[in-house]
């Protein structure tokens, strides 16, 4: 392009500017321009008048007032070179390397935009890999039940609910869990008191439910308690031989309350706003993970209800307590 010179083109530039002192012989004139510019042209065809005449007229040109005849080459070469700084070329020439290097400076500005563009990708792909590799072993490892003494869990959704033994009040006053998690569930109006077990998904994809009916499950992927959002937990309305843990869940009303104790012994205080009954197979699991209206941070509770399907060993309902929170203590 026309705007942009090439190294090349400038160095000729340059030359034309300010010849090497080598090139130019004794016989070439050196005369002053109109602009006071020196140009050094080549071999004249009109000799000076006199050998004295030209002494003069290299003597206007040289600094030191010596002659230029009978000098050394390299003295003759020191001579022209500090005419010709002194007449403004070699600013010239100075100015047209800094040009020179903006111009090339230039052309690679995009280049460095394009890898530092490549570098932010390859950067933000990595860390998204990193990331998912380590959520999808956090999964793995908490699919396979938490360690906790005296918890069974398991993946596989055909033992959910089989266990029926009542929790000890030794067994429950022993259970601890990492301080920032939900340990204990409280509805004092159902004379309800149980562990909550952090949940992930079973062998069919659906959420986790307890083994033990009296057990409630904190689906990990869902708010913690204390967040914007909602914390779900869901329980078993009734096992193999006896009525599960939220086996009169249906009868709470809005505005009753509940309870959550974090491992560090921080209580989340809950009010009722909003319950519904929802067919198992329209069951839409977003929603049930969704704080209710216009309500920031929640806790929603689930659990089974309806008719009994022994080959589903199921219900055909779920019921949802929608709540807010109220009060941290």
């Amino acid at each position: 392009m026309q705007d942009i010179i090439p190294p090349r083109r400038s160095q000729v530039q340059r030359t034309r500017h300010a010849r090497p002192a080598s090139r130019v012989a004794s016989r070439e004139a050196v005369r002053p321009s109109a602009r006071g510019v020196v140009n050094v042209g080549s071999r004249s065809s009109v000799k000076p008048a006199s050998t004295h005449a030209a002494t003069v007229q290299y003597q206007k040109v040289s600094p030191v007032g010596t002659s230029y005849r009978g000098l050394a080459p390299q003295a003759k070469k020191q001579l022209l070179t500090t005419a010709l700084k002194k007449h403004g070329v070699a600013s010239k020439k100075k100015s047209l390397v800094r040009v020179s290097r903006k111009r090339t400076a230039q052309k690679r500005k995009p280049q460095f935009a394009l890898s530092a563009a490549i570098v932010m990708v390859l950067a933000i792909t990595g860390y998204v890999s990193v990331d998912t590799w380590l959520t999808n072993r956090s999964v793995e490892q908490l699919a396979g039940g938490p360690a906790v003494a005296g918890v069974v869990s398991s993946t596989d959704a055909a033992v959910e609910g089989t266990d029926d033994a009542p929790i000890s009040s030794e067994v429950f006053n022993a259970y601890t869990v990492a301080p920032n998690k939900p340990r204990y569930l409280r509805i004092d109006s159902l004379d309800v008191a149980a562990r909550v077990l952090p949940m992930s998904v079973n062998n069919k994809g659906a959420i986790q439910a307890p083994v033990n009916v009296f057990d409630a499950g904190w689906y990990t992927g869902s708010a913690t308690p204390g967040e914007v959002g909602a914390a779900f937990i869901d329980g078993h309305a009734a096992g193999q031989l006896r009525e599960g843990l939220f086996g009169y869940l249906d009868t709470l009303q809005n505005g009753d309350e509940m309870t959550i104790e974090m491992g560090d012994g921080t209580t989340y205080r809950y009010r009722v706003v909003h319950m519904e009954t929802v067919p198992r197979e329209g069951l839409n699991m977003r929603t049930a993970l969704l704080p209710h209206g216009n309500v920031l941070r929640g806790l929603n509770l689930m659990t089974c209800i309806g008719t009994y399907i022994p080959e589903q060993n199921t219900y055909d309902q779920r019921l949802i307590v929608y709540t807010e929170q109220i009060a941290v203590n």
